[in-house]
């Protein structure tokens, strides 16, 4: 009976300490985010989410939750870590199961996204024909002519996509 007794006891104990190990993150997380939240998340290159200011309207409409549960999540104790972890994870088991389709149909195609492989060796975009893309430039370089006429003063430097390097860069002045 008494060894019961203990290990009821150790037992409960280890659970005491479970709980208060994740108490004391979510802690952690809630006072970093109150006292001195980030600035940025860098790893998904963004300003970090902080608290919005607590309104009975934003309470009311769900709004401050929303944010609370955003700004938590980017102010947590190892959040970016974690994330990078999660989608790394998620890339490779995507990644393995493309080829693992492509090897086993290699004259095929296996798509996903716009990511596809050719018999488990060949990494490729897909294609996207000029009628898809050129409306979509044609708005990117009429907000980049309109910021550049709303900023005569400024020099703009644009680096075209896959230059590489900063030295492909060049300043513009004229309609793209």
């Amino acid at each position: 009976m008494k060894h019961a007794d203990k290990s009821k006891r150790t037992r409960n104990l280890c659970n005491a300490a479970m709980l208060c190990c994740a108490a004391a993150v979510l802690l952690t997380g809630l006072g970093r985010t109150l006292l001195r939240p980030k600035d940025v998340n860098y790893y998904e290159n963004r300003p970090a989410n902080t608290v919005a200011p607590l309104t009975a309207e934003s309470w009311l409409d769900g709004s401050f939750q929303d944010a609370m549960e955003a700004a938590l999540s980017d102010q947590i104790p190892l959040a970016q870590a974690m994330k990078k972890t999660f989608n790394d994870a998620q890339n490779k088991i995507r990644y393995d199961s493309m080829v693992r389709l492509s090897h086993r149909y290699p004259n095929v195609p296996v798509q996903y996204d716009q990511l596809l492989v050719y018999g488990g060796k060949y990494l490729a975009y897909a294609y996207c024909s000029p009628d898809m893309v050129i409306p979509e430039l044609t708005r990117h370089s009429e907000n980049l002519n309109a910021l550049i006429a709303a900023h005569p003063d400024v020099t703009f430097i644009v680096i075209p996509p896959g230059s590489g390097s900063s030295s492909a860069s060049f300043p513009i002045r004229a309609t793209i």
